[in-house]
């Protein structure tokens, strides 16, 4: 291979992980319009549509082994999450913080360690992002929801999900 055409493999590897690596760090705007409630719509037979499930954003949020260790590459998401939890227009809302697990480990000790990570989560909020503690709760669903069913021991299934439960019960 030449020295055009490494360069030119280079520069479409990057631009191939761009969207992968925005989606793993997405900014305090992508998160802020990812859990903003999409206005209401009419159909054809003037019926209000509204969402059916609530405005959520999966982060991979990374932790220490076997621990609910929030580590220190994970501070820049974090930092963004909180960044756009303080938009004003969320001055009222609640947030739940979801932990979930892939599926290795028993039923008990994912729940456990996601419930345990879901608070570390909240808790960071709290002390270093400055968002209301009654802004936030946190739940821990273990193995039970995964992302992608299909592959329950993927990675893609150990994360932090954050709902906006005020348009949730808004829609309802």
């Amino acid at each position: 291979m030449d020295h055009r055409s490494s360069l030119l493999a280079a520069i479409l590897a990057v631009a191939l992980a761009g969207p992968a690596l925005a989606q793993q760090q997405p900014s305090a705007d992508e998160i802020r319009a990812a859990l903003t409630p999409k206005p209401l719509t009419r159909s054809l037979t003037r019926q209000i549509v509204t969402e059916e499930k609530p405005p959520s954003i999966n982060l991979r949020v990374n932790f220490a082994y076997d621990s609910a260790e929030i580590l220190p590459d994970a501070e820049i998401l974090l930092e963004n999450l909180a960044s756009a939890l303080k938009d004003p227009r969320f001055a009222s809302t609640r947030f739940e913080i979801g932990g979930h697990t892939d599926a290795r480990g028993g039923d008990e000790y994912n729940l456990v360690l996601s419930s345990r990570r879901a608070e570390a989560v909240r808790s960071y909020l709290v002390a270093r992002g400055q968002i209301r503690p009654a802004q936030l709760s946190a739940v821990g669903y273990g193995k039970s929801r995964p992302a992608d069913p299909a592959h329950p021991e993927d990675g893609v299934n150990r994360r932090v999900e954050v709902v906006n439960l005020s348009a949730a019960s808004a829609a309802k």
